[in-house]
């Protein structure tokens, strides 16, 4: 099958017999999507075995999470072929795109030497701008994971504005990680990040990155690679406030910042559900990306967030398991429920876009039966419960659980980290007591 999808995208990819009708998609970044539905598992491996007959030669292939959802990764030398099967849905998706926008994902971890002295660790670092800003209500997200060779996996970082006062919270945040990574790495003149998890391009969360870029810290560190998933321009049409037309030029400045990566020697991985990414003991499952809901109206750019599972060992044995959502709503946390039910269970669980996580039950919660709650948000506003970032929204229906559940009504419990202006560092295996807060530094000298 040879389809025109836009001026600038064609698919190429056999079509599935029986299956005459299906749906297409340009995703960003030449990716171009394939949808199928009533897919059975028989016809999932048969339309593998039409890739091996095109030319495609399989790379990776396993179970996600459970054996009824099915992923494997094929490649002809110059383009990838992704495909992700749910028998909860009978949906089979395949993705076709240039290995010049992405590349083979390693199907395991590539050999390294734990640093002497090493003890896993992690930080969920304060993104909210800081006080000397005078607005301290919006909070962004970052955590960074210490992994067994000293080097670093991160999940996202602070604001990007052309507001002065947040390109300012833009520098400190883009410092902060610096700094945080430089005190704990083996050597501090020799930093790695193994990865960069975007979970999605809002300025709250790719702004560290981008302070990163244009303060010139990647020059210093070595970044081996980005994980992310930019969505076509066009699927953001018709979204709800803010106007997505006015923020097309920062949408692109993204993906042009992306490319300098890759011309320093970077590997972008475009997210697709069902990868796998093994980072020295770090496991990294991609749960959700908007390939998921591709055939849906977005409704809100945070439904295509990211979601993933991070798992890290020591000695041997997982001491951490983290469900990382981003800024996920409760669409999509929905169905994350159908696809993977209790098979989700976490240790801690990140609580979505700041604390402000609409439209849902309890069921994802229940499905991942978290100890500990991750929430990243900003300062605490009794007048105005439901002003983003914030953390006391306990009157929102959803927060019954947490409430109950987790907190037992106390906000500042020890089984709920939230965020402002403070950094939280875990150690692990983390047993409810062995974690420091520090209040951030404010640098007041030109970052």
């Amino acid at each position: 099958m040879t389809e025109k999808i836009t001026e600038e995208l064609t698919m190429t990819l056999p079509e599935l017999p029986n299956h005459s009708e299906y749906e297409t998609y340009d995703t960003g970044d030449d990716c171009a999507l394939l949808r199928y539905t009533d897919v059975t598992p028989e016809e999932y491996a048969q339309y593998g075995d039409l890739l091996l007959a095109e030319g495609y030669r399989l790379h990776n292939e396993h179970e996600v999470l459970k054996k009824e959802n099915r992923y494997a990764q094929y490649t002809d030398g110059e383009m990838s072929v992704t495909v992700f099967y749910t028998e909860a849905e009978n949906v089979l998706l395949v993705a076709q795109e240039p290995m010049a926008k992405t590349a083979l994902v390693p199907t395991e971890a590539a050999p390294f030497e734990v640093a002497e002295g090493y003890r896993p660790r992690f930080w969920q670092v304060g993104m909210s701008d800081p006080p000397a800003t005078g607005d301290t209500n919006y909070s962004g997200m970052c955590y960074l994971y210490l992994l067994a060779d000293g080097s670093f996996l991160i999940y996202d970082g602070g604001h990007d504005d052309t507001v002065e006062k947040n390109k300012l919270c833009r520098e400190q945040n883009a410092r902060r990680m610096y700094e945080i990574m430089k005190a704990n790495a083996p050597d501090p003149e020799h930093i790695t990040i193994a990865a960069w998890v975007i979970t999605h391009p809002h300025t709250d969360h790719i702004g560290a990155m981008v302070g990163f870029h244009k303060l010139g810290f990647d020059q210093r560190v070595k970044l081996e690679s980005v994980i992310i998933n930019v969505p076509a321009f066009e699927q953001l049409t018709g979204l709800v406030a803010p106007n997505f037309d006015a923020y097309k030029p920062k949408h692109q400045s993204y993906r042009d910042m992306l490319d300098e990566f890759r011309a320093g020697g970077t590997v972008v991985y475009k997210a697709h559900p069902g990868q796998i990414f093994y980072l020295r003991n770090a496991t990294v499952q991609m749960l959700f990306t908007h390939d998921m809901r591709a055939h849906e109206p977005m409704g809100n750019y945070n439904s295509a967030s990211i979601v993933s599972r991070v798992v890290i060992e020591h000695e041997g044995k997982p001491v951490l398991r983290v469900m990382m959502t981003g800024d996920m709503y409760g669409v999509v946390a929905a169905k994350l429920v159908k696809v993977y039910g209790d098979t989700m269970d976490s240790d801690m669980v990140q609580i979505p876009h700041h604390g402000w996580f609409k439209y849902s039950d309890d069921s994802f919660y229940l499905a991942t039966l978290p100890d500990y709650v991750l929430w990243p948000c900003g300062r605490e506003i009794d007048e105005n419960v439901l002003i983003h970032g914030h953390a006391k929204v306990w009157s929102l229906e959803w927060n019954n659980w947490v409430r109950e559940v987790l907190a037992e009504g106390n906000m500042y419990s020890d089984k709920v980290f939230w965020g402002f202006f403070d950094t939280v560092e875990f150690e692990l295996p983390f047993n409810g007591k062995n974690f420091k807060r520090t209040e951030n530094v404010y640098y007041p000298e030109e970052v």
